[in-house]
């Protein structure tokens, strides 16, 4: 599940493939994601990359802006 931010963009494939679950995110984003070892969901900003382990997190990446904060509520991130 994700909840986007005004002036936020979220980018992904109609269906994930290769083994991995890859989206691309400008601006802020609520994202709850499912544990999948076999297939790492992996975030993608022009700041970094974040790679999710199974976890409840924010993540605020605006390429207007330099900052750049990731805020965990549950799991792990990388």
């Amino acid at each position: 599940n994700v909840w986007l931010n005004s002036r936020s963009e979220i980018r992904y494939p109609a269906l994930f493939t290769g083994g991995k679950r890859e989206i691309e995110l400008n601006g802020e984003a609520y994202l709850e994601v499912h544990h999948d070892t076999s297939n790492p969901f992996i975030v993608h900003t022009k700041k970094c990359d974040i790679e999710v382990l199974g976890t409840t997190f924010n993540v605020e990446a605006y390429s207007d802006s330099e900052e750049f904060s990731t805020s965990l509520l549950k799991g792990k991130v990388k």
